[in-house]
């Protein structure tokens, strides 16, 4: 059985219609369905930051917590400043998954970790 989820976009480039599927069966009761939908994700890569960084700072917590995975291992640097964002969730393991990914994309994480320091909001205890 699969929940329905709202995917709102990010910015003003709608997805395409097969990252919208993947996402909708990230919502899947089924853990096989959601892993190989997140497989798949990883494979679109940079097409799929945009909506994976909107789930990564929405309210569904477990979608949170597989758009952070999912965006680390693309390793996009575009992810980034949804990562860094997502570094004050009240999820530990949202917190977590979000510093292993700035950590795999690397030094283009470098500038986007400063600018999240310097607004002074991340709350390591607090989401926003």
């Amino acid at each position: 059985m699969l929940v329905a989820i709202a995917l709102p976009c990010s910015g003003d480039a709608e997805p395409d219609s097969q990252v919208k599927e993947l996402c909708r069966r990230l919502g899947s009761n089924e853990e096989g369905v959601r892993w190989r939908a997140a497989e798949e994700l990883i494979k679109a890569g940079p097409k799929a930051t945009g909506t994976l960084g909107t789930i990564l700072l929405g309210e569904w917590l477990e979608g949170r917590k597989l758009a952070a995975y999912i965006l680390g291992e693309t390793k996009d640097p575009a992810a980034v400043p949804a990562l860094a964002k997502s570094l004050g969730d009240d999820d530990f393991h949202v917190r977590w998954k979000c510093a292993v990914s700035l950590k795999n994309i690397g030094k283009p994480s470098v500038d986007g970790l400063i600018e999240a320091l310097g607004t002074g909001n991340l709350n390591c205890g607090g989401r926003r």
